[in-house]
């Protein structure tokens, strides 16, 4: 039992995301993901440890970002439930990702998006617009976008029936964090 062991290791690990030291940071994002994509631990496992609100009450906003980053890699590789078991559930991920997005921050903000964009690209507007109901419509509009560019930038309306599967090829993992840090990293850096 691979994940019995790793219970009490999870939430140091998870504690460690969006550390000030950027190469702590970048080590516990991929060690998070070598498990989430090993058999014997799993995405939906590892989720829950990243589902839970920091300990902190005020964490900077890096803590959140790098959070959303891992959660929509895994969301991009492994689905979501009930549709893969194997996955992470939807509602939690929602509920966390509309939680966060109204924080201050823009890359917050940014990455609750992209998550929300992640699981919308597997299961559907359908399943998701209870999510984004209490939006006004400037902020349904950035959603909007981000579920074009999900598409391909075709109608937004090809996944509009709940039970649509992902159409579009997805990203490794490594290339989705790849283009979640260039995202967040300003053009001086």
């Amino acid at each position: 039992d691979a994940q019995a062991s790793l219970d009490q290791l999870m939430p140091l690990l998870v504690e460690r995301l969006g550390d000030a030291n950027a190469r702590v940071d970048m080590h516990a994002r991929d060690l998070l993901l070598e498990l989430a994509n090993s058999s014997a631990v799993g995405a939906a496992f590892a989720a829950q440890h990243l589902l839970r609100p920091p300990k902190k009450k005020a964490v900077p906003p890096r803590v959140y970002s790098s959070r959303l980053a891992v959660l929509t890699a895994l969301v991009t590789a492994s689905g979501v439930q009930p549709d893969n078991p194997d996955g992470l559930p939807l509602d939690p991920t929602a509920k966390l990702a509309m939680e966060w997005y109204g924080n201050a921050a823009s890359d917050v903000r940014g990455g609750a998006v992209r998550l929300m964009s992640a699981c919308y690209a597997h299961v559907g507007l359908g399943r998701i617009d209870k999510y984004l109901a209490n939006l006004r419509q400037a902020q349904r509009e950035v959603f909007e976008a981000e579920f074009q560019k999900a598409d391909g930038g075709n109608d937004a309306q090809r996944h509009s029936n709940a039970g649509v599967q992902q159409t579009l090829q997805p990203t490794t993992v490594h290339e989705a964090l790849a283009q979640e840090d260039s995202a967040t990293t300003c053009q001086f850096c």
